[in-house]
């Protein structure tokens, strides 16, 4: 079964199955497909994109960035 985040209309037709394989694979995803993969709303991820430093590049993002981004917010050591 396939969900779709229909919560968020900018969000609808996205499935978190789909952004979860390109997590898997390490694929980029768009500000729409991060949002459903991190589990917050498009306006949110829009304003992350927007951040100095946040590792969007060419309106694309990799998983892992994100995810080394937020570990070095967060103060913690890889």
């Amino acid at each position: 079964m396939k969900q779709s985040h229909t919560e968020d209309k900018q969000l609808r037709g996205i499935t978190l199955e789909a952004v979860l394989e390109k997590q898997r694979l390490g694929q980029a995803m768009n500000a729409k497909e991060f949002a459903v993969c991190a589990g917050v709303s498009y306006s949110t991820a829009r304003g992350w994109f927007r951040l100095p430093g946040f590792p969007v590049f060419h309106g694309v993002i990799f998983w892992q960035d994100f995810v080394q981004w937020r570990t070095g917010q967060n103060g913690l050591s890889n």
